[in-house]
């Protein structure tokens, strides 16, 4: 059977309390592909829709928290854009199972010799192993992706000059509580290196 001290349980309650403490972030990877006009310094856009976002209520809402990071990302909406932006965005539930071993508290007795002194002693353990086989707990984790796709629509055929992605995953159903830091950690550094995958962390309001 195995053993964790008490001491180092509370040394694994103390380290647990200190990170509850600090900023939570929202952690996206990252990645864009781009031939970004070089000489250009117009960002000035509008945001174009596939068929079927026509008409969809979810869909503009998540508009508009675009709108909200692309703005403070130095860009300006104009009925006469250099630039066309499509959104796409998905969301897939998968189920995590997490093995949680019991914490009992219980004496543990033994005997001793030493120069000075001998004698039994007493200490109290935390048991792990077969013998408390403990249980486990089902967790849903939220996969989210969304695409930003410009076209530079001042050239001929339109063509696409910047494209990008970011994933992350999380405890989070909600997806429109999400998107916009996942909006902002795509367009931090913009254009970005283009075919480099980059962790980006955005930080959270905290929920007093």
């Amino acid at each position: 059977m195995r053993y964790f001290s008490l001491r180092w349980f509370y040394v694994l309650l103390l380290a647990l309390l200190v990170s509850a403490c600090a900023s939570p972030v929202l952690r996206s990877d990252v990645v864009s592909f781009h031939q970004w006009p070089a000489n250009s310094a117009e960002r000035t856009y509008a945001l174009k829709r596939a068929s079927s976002q026509e008409g969809s209520l979810e869909h503009a809402a998540y508009e508009a928290l675009l709108r909200t990071e692309l703005n403070a990302a130095g860009f300006t909406e104009s009925k006469s854009p250099r630039y066309a932006i499509t959104v796409e965005y998905a969301q897939q539930t998968r189920v995590h199972r997490i093995y949680e071993p019991p914490i009992v508290f219980g004496p543990s007795f033994a005997w001793s010799s030493g120069f000075y002194r001998s004698g039994w002693g007493m200490s109290y353990v935390v048991p792990i192993g077969p013998a408390y086989p403990g249980y486990g707990r089902d967790f849903p984790v939220y996969s989210r992706t969304v695409k930003l796709v410009f076209s530079d629509q001042r050239t001929e055929g339109s063509p696409r000059v910047w494209e990008g992605s970011a994933s992350s995953t999380g405890s989070a159903p909600d997806l429109g509580s999400v998107l916009p830091y996942m909006f902002r950690a795509m367009l931090t550094d913009f254009p970005g290196q283009s075919g480099v995958t980059r962790r980006v962390d955005v930080e959270l309001p905290k929920v007093n």
